[in-house]
């Protein structure tokens, strides 16, 4: 599903791509798989850094957004940080 999702570019998927990394990330962790983990957690940052994410949480209608985007940001750094540890 994910390769499908990046092989076609569809831009309102994308959100659904880095939550679904995320996912993956967390329970790669559960399951004591951190190389998996950390590979997962590398593409949600780099992802957040998209121009359609950047486009999509920086609606100034939706403040909201922003937050979420900041939360996400944040989860992931401490999850890697975490692993690191």
């Amino acid at each position: 599903m994910l390769d499908q999702i990046q092989a076609e570019k569809i831009e309102c998927d994308q959100f659904i791509f880095l939550l679904t990394l995320h996912n993956m990330a967390m329970c790669y962790q559960k399951l004591g798989i951190l190389e998996e983990c950390s590979i997962c957690l590398e593409a949600c940052i780099d992802h957040l850094d998209s121009d359609y994410l950047q486009k999509y949480f920086s609606n100034p209608d939706q403040p909201s957004l922003r937050l979420k985007m900041l939360k996400y940001k944040c989860k992931t750094h401490m999850q890697i940080c975490a692993l690191l540890s």
